[in-house]
């Protein structure tokens, strides 16, 4: 599966939404060493689920990327199934990352947009910095597909 192809194909990215919201249900349950009853949940998976189950029914494509893009950060067999797809000149520098051109890992640079960057600290009592701001998720989507489109442009290596 082509990462190019699938970010712009909604309705398999509604059937990843689905199956995705369908397994979240299927997580096991913690049981304790001893006891009969099951230990609190530690997350509630519901809101993912529902937000998950939302995005399949319907609204902008962006979110629909967005969503992919999380399962993709999240999913070691979609991760897998987009490097068989994707052309390695594209998939290599997307999601590992290309030293020489200072481009972070997929999921690194996804941490990275999310959360933002502070600068480390110069001097005891100073502050620190904000070396990167964190983005949105419809930023990050746009930031990904831009990407994803110049290196398309770029072609494979001679």
């Amino acid at each position: 599966m082509d990462v190019r192809l699938l970010l712009f194909d909604a309705e398999t990215m509604r059937q990843i939404c689905r199956d995705a919201a369908k397994d979240l249900g299927l997580l096991p349950v913690q049981m304790p060493l001893w006891g009969a009853g099951p230990l609190a949940p530690q997350a509630d998976p519901a809101p993912a689920r529902a937000a998950l189950e939302s995005a399949a029914r319907g609204g902008p494509l962006w979110v629909l990327q967005w969503c992919t893009l999380v399962l993709v950060y999240l999913s070691e067999t979609l991760a897998a199934a987009l490097q068989n797809g994707t052309p390695p000149h594209v998939h290599g520098p997307w999601f590992a990352g290309r030293a020489s051109a200072s481009l972070e890992p997929f999921r690194s640079r996804l941490e990275l947009m999310l959360g933002g960057e502070y600068s480390p600290k110069t001097k005891r009592g100073a502050r620190k910095d904000v070396a990167r701001v964190a983005m949105t998720p419809l930023e990050i989507v746009a930031s990904e597909v831009l990407l994803l489109h110049t290196l398309s442009a770029a072609g494979p290596p001679a």
